[in-house]
Protein backbone atom coordinates (compact mmCIF):
# COMPACT_ATOMS: atom_id res chain seq x y z
CA UNK A 1 0.00 0.00 0.00
CA UNK A 2 1.28 3.47 -0.89
CA UNK A 3 2.31 5.94 1.86
CA UNK A 4 -0.63 8.15 0.89
CA UNK A 5 -3.20 5.40 1.35
CA UNK A 6 -1.52 4.19 4.52
CA UNK A 7 -1.74 7.72 5.85
CA UNK A 8 -5.41 7.77 4.99
CA UNK A 9 -6.01 4.63 7.03
CA UNK A 10 -4.04 5.98 9.98
CA UNK A 11 -5.92 9.25 10.00
CA UNK A 12 -9.29 7.54 9.71
CA UNK A 13 -8.43 5.20 12.57
CA UNK A 14 -7.54 8.05 14.88
CA UNK A 15 -10.60 10.09 13.85
CA UNK A 16 -8.39 12.93 12.67
CA UNK A 17 -10.36 15.02 10.21
CA UNK A 18 -8.65 15.42 6.86
CA UNK A 19 -8.74 18.56 4.78
CA UNK A 20 -11.15 18.20 1.83
CA UNK A 21 -8.35 18.43 -0.73
CA UNK A 22 -6.43 15.69 1.06
CA UNK A 23 -9.49 13.45 1.21
CA UNK A 24 -10.11 13.94 -2.49
CA UNK A 25 -6.52 13.05 -3.32
CA UNK A 26 -6.71 9.84 -1.30
CA UNK A 27 -9.98 8.90 -2.96
CA UNK A 28 -8.64 9.52 -6.46
CA UNK A 29 -5.37 7.68 -5.80
CA UNK A 30 -7.22 4.63 -4.50
CA UNK A 31 -9.78 4.76 -7.30
CA UNK A 32 -7.09 4.97 -9.99
CA UNK A 33 -5.41 1.84 -8.66
CA UNK A 34 -8.64 -0.13 -8.37
CA UNK A 35 -9.99 0.95 -11.76
CA UNK A 36 -6.65 -0.01 -13.31
CA UNK A 37 -6.56 -3.40 -11.61
CA UNK A 38 -10.24 -4.38 -11.68
CA UNK A 39 -11.76 -2.24 -14.39
CA UNK A 40 -14.72 0.09 -14.02
CA UNK A 41 -17.28 -2.63 -13.36
CA UNK A 42 -15.07 -4.58 -10.97
CA UNK A 43 -14.26 -1.67 -8.64
CA UNK A 44 -17.02 -0.55 -6.28
CA UNK A 45 -17.34 2.55 -4.14
CA UNK A 46 -17.02 0.25 -1.12
CA UNK A 47 -13.71 -1.06 -2.50
CA UNK A 48 -12.48 2.48 -3.05
CA UNK A 49 -13.57 3.50 0.45
CA UNK A 50 -11.70 0.57 2.00
CA UNK A 51 -8.54 1.25 -0.02
CA UNK A 52 -8.52 4.98 0.72
CA UNK A 53 -9.60 4.82 4.36
CA UNK A 54 -12.45 7.21 3.52
CA UNK A 55 -16.04 6.24 4.27
CA UNK A 56 -18.39 5.75 1.28
CA UNK A 57 -20.61 8.60 2.41
CA UNK A 58 -17.66 11.01 2.37
CA UNK A 59 -16.68 9.85 -1.12
CA UNK A 60 -20.15 10.93 -2.25
CA UNK A 61 -19.43 14.37 -0.79
CA UNK A 62 -16.77 14.73 -3.49
CA UNK A 63 -18.27 12.72 -6.36
CA UNK A 64 -21.93 12.14 -7.11
CA UNK A 65 -21.29 8.67 -8.50
CA UNK A 66 -18.65 6.14 -9.43
CA UNK A 67 -19.02 7.30 -13.02
CA UNK A 68 -18.24 10.90 -12.11
CA UNK A 69 -15.14 9.74 -10.22
CA UNK A 70 -14.00 7.63 -13.17
CA UNK A 71 -14.55 10.48 -15.63
CA UNK A 72 -12.62 12.90 -13.42
CA UNK A 73 -9.68 10.51 -13.38
CA UNK A 74 -9.78 9.93 -17.13
CA UNK A 75 -9.79 13.66 -17.87
CA UNK A 76 -7.05 14.40 -15.35
CA UNK A 77 -4.74 11.62 -16.51
CA UNK A 78 -5.38 12.26 -20.19
CA UNK A 79 -4.53 15.94 -19.90
CA UNK A 80 -1.41 15.20 -17.86
CA UNK A 81 -0.16 12.64 -20.36
CA UNK A 82 -0.69 14.83 -23.42
CA UNK A 83 0.95 17.80 -21.74
CA UNK A 84 3.93 15.71 -20.64
CA UNK A 85 4.55 14.17 -24.05
CA UNK A 86 3.51 16.69 -26.68
CA UNK A 87 4.52 20.14 -25.43
CA UNK A 88 8.22 20.11 -26.26
CA UNK A 89 10.67 21.76 -28.64
CA UNK A 90 13.93 20.40 -30.03
CA UNK A 91 16.49 21.24 -32.70
CA UNK A 92 15.93 18.13 -34.80
CA UNK A 93 13.09 15.72 -35.50
CA UNK A 94 15.05 12.88 -33.94
CA UNK A 95 15.68 14.89 -30.76
CA UNK A 96 11.99 15.79 -30.55
CA UNK A 97 10.93 12.17 -31.02
CA UNK A 98 13.44 11.03 -28.44
CA UNK A 99 12.28 13.61 -25.90
CA UNK A 100 8.58 12.90 -26.36
CA UNK A 101 9.08 9.14 -26.25
CA UNK A 102 11.16 9.30 -23.10
CA UNK A 103 8.52 11.49 -21.48
CA UNK A 104 5.79 9.02 -22.45
CA UNK A 105 7.53 6.07 -20.84
CA UNK A 106 8.45 8.18 -17.82
CA UNK A 107 4.74 8.88 -17.38
CA UNK A 108 3.96 5.16 -17.67
CA UNK A 109 6.61 4.38 -15.06
CA UNK A 110 5.58 7.11 -12.62
CA UNK A 111 1.82 6.70 -13.07
CA UNK A 112 1.22 3.02 -13.89
CA UNK A 113 -2.37 3.04 -12.65
CA UNK A 114 -3.18 6.20 -14.60
CA UNK A 115 -1.73 4.70 -17.75
CA UNK A 116 -3.62 1.45 -17.24
CA UNK A 117 -6.87 3.34 -16.82
CA UNK A 118 -6.31 5.25 -20.04
CA UNK A 119 -5.28 2.30 -22.19
CA UNK A 120 -7.24 -0.68 -20.97
CA UNK A 121 -10.51 -1.47 -22.75
CA UNK A 122 -13.14 1.18 -21.90
CA UNK A 123 -16.21 0.09 -19.91
CA UNK A 124 -19.53 -0.54 -21.60
CA UNK A 125 -20.87 2.88 -20.74
CA UNK A 126 -21.54 5.29 -23.59
CA UNK A 127 -20.49 8.44 -21.74
CA UNK A 128 -17.25 6.98 -20.41
CA UNK A 129 -16.46 5.34 -23.75
CA UNK A 130 -16.94 8.71 -25.48
CA UNK A 131 -14.51 10.45 -23.10
CA UNK A 132 -12.07 7.58 -23.48
CA UNK A 133 -12.21 7.87 -27.30
CA UNK A 134 -11.85 11.67 -27.15
CA UNK A 135 -8.68 11.41 -25.06
CA UNK A 136 -7.17 8.98 -27.54
CA UNK A 137 -8.11 11.22 -30.46
CA UNK A 138 -6.44 14.15 -28.75
CA UNK A 139 -3.34 12.05 -28.18
CA UNK A 140 -3.16 11.06 -31.86
CA UNK A 141 -3.78 14.66 -32.92
CA UNK A 142 -0.95 15.87 -30.68
CA UNK A 143 1.46 13.41 -32.31
CA UNK A 144 0.22 14.41 -35.77
CA UNK A 145 0.96 18.02 -34.85
CA UNK A 146 4.56 17.09 -34.11
CA UNK A 147 4.92 15.16 -37.37
CA UNK A 148 3.44 18.15 -39.22
CA UNK A 149 6.51 20.14 -38.17
CA UNK A 150 8.57 18.06 -40.61
CA UNK A 151 8.62 20.21 -43.78
CA UNK A 152 8.61 17.34 -46.30
CA UNK A 153 8.03 13.60 -46.27
CA UNK A 154 8.93 11.12 -48.99
CA UNK A 155 5.51 9.51 -49.29
CA UNK A 156 4.27 6.80 -51.63
CA UNK A 157 2.45 8.39 -54.59
CA UNK A 158 -1.11 9.50 -54.07
CA UNK A 159 -1.13 9.87 -50.28
CA UNK A 160 -2.11 13.42 -49.18
CA UNK A 161 0.19 14.94 -46.58
CA UNK A 162 -2.61 15.54 -44.08
CA UNK A 163 -3.73 11.93 -44.23
CA UNK A 164 -0.14 10.75 -43.97
CA UNK A 165 0.43 12.80 -40.82
CA UNK A 166 -2.65 11.24 -39.22
CA UNK A 167 -1.72 7.70 -40.28
CA UNK A 168 1.84 8.07 -39.04
CA UNK A 169 0.62 9.53 -35.75
CA UNK A 170 -1.68 6.56 -35.24
CA UNK A 171 1.15 4.16 -36.07
CA UNK A 172 3.49 5.84 -33.59
CA UNK A 173 0.82 5.91 -30.89
CA UNK A 174 -0.14 2.28 -31.44
CA UNK A 175 3.44 1.07 -31.27
CA UNK A 176 4.12 3.01 -28.08
CA UNK A 177 0.86 1.88 -26.48
CA UNK A 178 1.55 -1.74 -27.36
CA UNK A 179 5.07 -1.63 -25.99
CA UNK A 180 3.83 0.05 -22.81
CA UNK A 181 1.21 -2.67 -22.40
CA UNK A 182 3.93 -5.30 -22.67
CA UNK A 183 6.06 -3.38 -20.17
CA UNK A 184 3.16 -3.23 -17.72
CA UNK A 185 3.37 -7.03 -17.57
CA UNK A 186 7.20 -7.01 -17.45
CA UNK A 187 8.07 -4.20 -15.01
CA UNK A 188 11.51 -5.69 -14.33
CA UNK A 189 12.72 -4.33 -17.68
CA UNK A 190 14.39 -0.90 -17.21
CA UNK A 191 12.52 2.07 -18.63
CA UNK A 192 15.62 3.18 -20.53
CA UNK A 193 15.64 -0.07 -22.52
CA UNK A 194 11.96 0.16 -23.36
CA UNK A 195 12.22 3.79 -24.46
CA UNK A 196 15.37 3.14 -26.48
CA UNK A 197 13.68 0.34 -28.42
CA UNK A 198 10.60 2.49 -29.05
CA UNK A 199 12.78 5.34 -30.33
CA UNK A 200 14.80 3.05 -32.60
CA UNK A 201 11.65 1.49 -34.05
CA UNK A 202 9.81 4.76 -34.61
CA UNK A 203 12.70 6.88 -35.81
CA UNK A 204 13.80 4.18 -38.23
CA UNK A 205 10.56 4.57 -40.15
CA UNK A 206 10.24 8.34 -39.88
CA UNK A 207 13.87 8.90 -40.78
CA UNK A 208 13.40 6.99 -44.02
CA UNK A 209 10.48 9.26 -44.93
CA UNK A 210 12.33 12.46 -44.07
CA UNK A 211 15.53 11.46 -45.84
CA UNK A 212 17.48 11.58 -42.59
CA UNK A 213 18.73 8.05 -43.28
CA UNK A 214 21.22 8.20 -46.09
CA UNK A 215 22.26 4.55 -46.07
CA UNK A 216 21.80 2.42 -49.20
CA UNK A 217 19.01 0.44 -47.61
CA UNK A 218 16.83 3.59 -47.69
CA UNK A 219 17.60 4.60 -51.27
CA UNK A 220 14.46 4.65 -53.36
CA UNK A 221 12.35 3.42 -50.48
CA UNK A 222 10.05 6.41 -50.56
CA UNK A 223 8.22 8.29 -53.24
CA UNK A 224 8.38 11.94 -54.17
CA UNK A 225 8.53 14.44 -51.27
CA UNK A 226 5.11 15.73 -50.30
CA UNK A 227 4.65 19.13 -48.75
Amino acid sequence: MSPELTAGHRETGTRKRLAPARRKTLIMDAAARLFAEKGYSGASITDIATASGISPSVIYDHFDSKKELHLALLNQHGSTLIKATAEHAADTGEDLLRLCTEEFFSFVEQHPYAWRMLFRDPPADDEIAAVHARIHRHGTAAIAGLIRLVPALGLPPGIPRESADEMLAQAVKSSHDGLAAWWYEHPEVPREQVAALAIALTWGGLAALTGANSGPECSGAAGEPAT
